[in-house]
């Protein structure tokens, strides 16, 4: 765990993806650290400078371009928890699951598949979507729960290794076809 709690946004910075409700809520947690890695661009850097100013944080909150996979493994080591603010539907939320694997607990608005791999108190926390304040109030309670902290990264990697393994991926999609394809062969069969 960092010396200093770490709050680690990693992402497109585009307004479906919640960086301005990562940047409220790290104003709302004075005794944190911001990490945002995304795409940025000249305007990207300046609309977050912007956000960071109006909210009050500007001194707390690193900003990092796109990085390699050896960095991004350091940046999720570097990290207390990770937050996936999205207002999308996301279908999955791939790099909830990369901070799972690393043992980061996600506190994540409940939108689209993020049920399918954060369990709210179990591995990481819900919060509602668009809610910097809610999202604040979930780092605030976990990062004065070292803990449950401790508990929630066990946590995520037993998840990670029970259901999303790429093994697993693989073999519950060849089943999926291996069904796919013999309904297939049924139907041509009854239709004789």
């Amino acid at each position: 765990m960092p010396p200093k709690p770490t709050i680690l946004f990693m992402g497109r910075i585009r307004p479906i993806k919640g960086f301005d409700i990562f940047i409220d809520a790290l104003a709302r947690v004075p005794e944190a650290r911001g990490i945002l890695v995304g795409d940025i661009t000249d305007n990207t850097q300046q609309l977050i400078n912007n956000l960071s100013k109006r909210f009050g944080c500007p001194a707390r909150l690193e900003v990092h371009p796109w990085a390699s996979r050896e960095q991004i493994s350091e940046f999720f080591k570097s990290a207390t928890l990770f937050v996936f603010p999205s207002i999308w539907p996301e279908t999955l939320g791939i790099v909830g699951l990369e901070a799972m694997a690393h043992g980061v607990p996600v506190v994540a608005s409940d939108v689209g598949g993020v049920r399918q791999w954060l369990q709210d108190g179990v591995n990481g926390a819900l919060v509602p979507p668009r809610d910097a304040k809610a999202l604040a109030e979930a780092i605030r309670r976990l990062l004065n729960s070292p803990n449950t902290l401790h508990s929630m990264g066990q946590n995520a990697i037993r998840t990670i290794k029970e259901g999303f393994l790429l093994e697993q991926h693989v073999t519950k999609l060849l089943n999926l076809y291996e069904q796919a394809a013999s309904r297939g062969k049924s139907a041509a069969i009854i239709g004789k």
